[in-house]
């Protein structure tokens, strides 16, 4: 949340702080991939469902594995309506 808050403040995009988690999970290192697709499932939820209507969003995250954790926040984030989802990580984990 604090790198995607300073990021919007140098590329004058607003942030909303609409993604919460909604229940505690594991450490997603050290879990094979169908462990991490189950551990997030259903982990996050949005504020405000209107939010993101009809809206182009960017979801910045700090590591890229296996896009479990973008995959479950887009699949929330479509369902609230947004036009279209883009993706900036800054690492890619192995």
């Amino acid at each position: 949340k604090k790198l995607a808050k300073r990021f919007s403040k140098i590329v004058k995009i607003p942030f909303k702080g609409n993604i919460i988690k909604i229940r505690d999970t594991r450490r997603q290192s050290g879990l094979d991939l169908g462990a991490r697709k189950i551990n997030i499932l259903d982990a996050f939820k949005l504020r405000n469902c209107l939010e993101y209507k009809d809206k182009n969003i960017l979801i910045l995250d700090d590591v890229w594995t296996t896009r479990s954790t973008l995959k479950e926040i887009c699949r929330i984030v479509r369902q609230g309506g947004a036009r279209k989802v883009f993706l900036l990580t800054l690492a890619r984990g192995a």
